[in-house]
């Protein structure tokens, strides 16, 4: 299982709205290792965390966190 805060670590969100990614292995070279040519869409969804009274632009940002998936091996 992969975390959402591992799997989106650096990425910075600065304005509501859907960010979608595409997450994909990059195969090496390990002869060992049978590398996944599985895509997989990622849709965030980020929106004003705003309390009773503020408007958007004095609230936060709040991610809503995707569903979680399982790795299968």
């Amino acid at each position: 299982n992969v975390s959402f805060d591992t799997l989106f670590d650096g990425v910075t969100f600065t304005a509501p709205g859907v960010y979608n990614f595409t997450l994909e292995e990059v195969p090496g070279d390990n002869a060992n290792i049978t590398y996944s040519n599985a895509i997989y869409n990622i849709a965030v969804t980020v929106v004003w965390d705003v309390e009773a009274g503020e408007t958007p632009t004095d609230g936060t940002i709040k991610v809503l966190e995707p569903k979680k998936f399982l790795n299968l091996l």
